[in-house]
């Protein structure tokens, strides 16, 4: 099959200052109910390149959302085994634990995507036909639905032409996407990336942690208000 993957959540230029960005107001007022709270710090290293949400602000820079939280891992996990060939982000990534990773997976799946403002300069009519042989991995429109498969629509147009070529001269070691680029020219790398830029991502399917606040609300359900349960078939928690 046909993989015609380009976007790589979580690579920067290596010139790139990472220095986590000052505290926020708004960053200051998070708690223990927050389900992300665990791993907001360990994120702050991302925020200057992919955004708060993980929606890039720069040119150049990959959106993280909209990607599923396995096909995230599997690509972080590539910087730290060299199959992507990244000095930053193999450093950064190596000083995460797996369970960290997994759940910046899900921060980035549960937050709403926002096309990137670096469209192409290609021509979109071109790149739509070219993407009809990405459709089987990626999705109609770049919107991939499987959960190894990276959506592609609304992706920066600059990041997805350096990620085609990367496949192409093995810089990112994958088969598949090799086979899939290495006919592709200059031009065609460049329309399709005019094509996606300009799709919309769409959310994937996943569902977000709940607040201890909502576990709390589920609960009191059958155990009662603060868990004092009334009814002789459910247990007091209280």
């Amino acid at each position: 099959d046909v993989v015609a993957v380009s976007d790589e959540p979580g690579e920067a230029d290596e010139s790139t200052e990472t220095s986590a960005p000052t505290e926020t107001a708004e960053q200051s007022s998070l708690d223990d109910d927050d389900p992300f709270f665990a791993i907001r710090e360990p994120m702050r290293r991302c925020i200057k390149c992919h955004g708060e949400t993980g929606n890039a602000p720069g040119s150049g820079m990959p959106n993280l959302s909209a990607q599923h939280p396995d096909y995230f891992v599997t690509s972080m996990m590539a910087y730290v085994d060299g199959s992507r060939n990244h000095r930053l982000m193999k450093r950064l990534v190596a000083n995460l634990d797996e369970e960290t990773i997994k759940q910046m997976g899900v921060f980035y799946a549960v937050q709403d995507p926002v096309k990137s403002d670096t469209q192409g300069e290609g021509d979109a009519i071109v790149g739509r036909r070219l993407a009809e042989d990405c459709e089987s991995c990626h999705g109609e429109n770049g919107n991939a639905k499987g959960a190894s498969m990276p959506t592609i629509a609304g992706q920066d147009a600059k990041y997805f032409i350096k990620g085609m070529t990367h496949y192409k001269n093995g810089e990112r070691k994958h088969q598949n996407m090799f086979d899939a680029v290495v006919d592709l020219s200059e031009q065609d790398m460049i329309d399709l990336a005019t094509y996606y830029a300009a799709e919309e991502p769409r959310r994937r399917d996943v569902r977000a942690p709940l607040k201890s606040t909502e576990w709390i609300t589920r609960c009191e359900r059958c155990h009662g208000l603060d868990g004092n349960s009334s009814d002789p078939r459910y247990p007091m928690l209280a």
